[in-house]
């Protein structure tokens, strides 16, 4: 079962664990890319903002038009961010379209930014899964019993209800995913290899993890011809980043 607490508190302040490790997260990831500039960090810093306000506001339409059922009725909860809520692909888009257009006016060193970004987007993806591993998002589908499957695959945890049920293990396998996923890009980082390229392999990482992981989640998704909705966007994320990883790159 979970064994971290749904909330951390720090001093007077109290926050949604979720909440705590993906902004951690994207907190180290912009400051190391900050740190790391090459020029002007200031614009930077504007960049990285235009993308995370960009990215949480598409993260949260995309998860509403995928949960449309529930907030037809809930339409007070449709911008309760407190709640949780992000849907990973709506978070890429977005970040993608809020940087293109900040850099417009602040100039920076793209290459350096997307390839910094590639091992972030995997950081915040496995900060993710901690924060579900802790809140019971994402969880498991439930399973006749424990001993019927390897111990690494089922365990008995709660669902977002409260339920304590046999289920697969999504959380922690997504944790373990991820953590492999990260070590294999600073691997490819520490080689010098795919540069330019790194941010389409990470993301393409991400869509595989999460459209595997998909066949075992139980918690209620829109189903398109036997998939969750959330499992073809992965597909269609993971053959436009396969396609930009072996197109030939344009010379400069």
């Amino acid at each position: 079962m979970p064994i971290i607490d749904p909330f951390i508190i720090i001093g007077p302040y109290t926050f949604n664990t979720f909440t705590f490790f993906t902004s951690l997260a994207i907190l180290l990831t912009g400051g190391w890319i900050i740190w790391r500039a090459p020029q002007k960090r200031g614009h930077y810093f504007d960049v990285l903002i235009s993308g995370l306000a960009m990215g949480v506001l598409t993260a949260r339409i995309v998860h509403i038009a995928l949960n449309w059922s529930y907030f037809a009725y809930h339409t007070d909860e449709l911008w309760r961010l407190d709640r949780g809520g992000l849907d990973w692909h709506g978070a890429a888009i977005g970040a993608w379209l809020g940087i293109h257009l900040t850099q417009r006016w602040r100039p920076i060193a793209q290459a350096h930014l997307w390839d910094k970004l590639a091992i972030g987007a995997v950081l915040v993806s496995m900060g993710a899964w901690v924060g579900c591993y802790a809140t019971g998002c994402a969880y498991g589908t439930e399973v006749n019993s424990l001993a019927d499957y390897p111990a690494w695959l089922v365990w008995e945890a709660q669902d977002i209800f409260g339920i304590f049920a046999p289920r697969y293990n999504v959380q922690v396998l997504g944790i373990g995913m991820s953590l492999i996923t990260l070590m294999a890009m600073l691997f490819i980082v520490w080689r010098g290899w795919l540069q330019g390229r790194r941010i389409w392999l990470a993301i393409a990482l991400i869509g595989g993890i999460h459209l595997g992981l998909g066949f075992l989640r139980g918690d209620y998704a829109l189903e398109v011809l036997g998939l969750r909705a959330g499992q073809w966007l992965d597909v269609g994320f993971m053959v436009i980043c396969v396609w930009q990883l072996i197109k030939p790159m344009k010379k400069i």
